[in-house]
């Protein structure tokens, strides 16, 4: 698990951001969605993140409405591509894992 999240840190960092949080804790494996929802919650309202990133999955189409909810923050979806340059994720991204 160490390596895959290392390779996923080192694919993300090729796209620029200013920060990447990996939060480790074995509760979280059993976390029903809406407890996670409620950390990364907590998480942003500390960290200020301009933009949270979830794979269009069924775990990222679960916490993420929840996280918007929580927020009350607009929610987009369904993406292939952000912004109008190649380099579309410079800036700030911020991924939880």
């Amino acid at each position: 698990m160490k390596q895959l999240i290392k390779k996923l840190e080192d694919t993300i960092k090729e796209y620029g951001p200013d920060e990447i949080v990996v939060v480790k804790d074995d509760r979280l494996k059993d976390a029903a969605d809406s407890e996670i929802a409620s950390l990364m919650a907590e998480l942003a309202k500390h960290r200020k993140p301009n933009s949270i990133l979830f794979g269009a999955i069924v775990v990222g189409r679960s916490i993420a409405p929840r996280l918007q909810a929580k927020l009350n923050t607009g929610l987009t979806s369904d993406y292939s591509c952000i912004g109008d340059s190649a380099n579309f994720l410079e800036g700030f991204l911020k991924v939880v894992q």
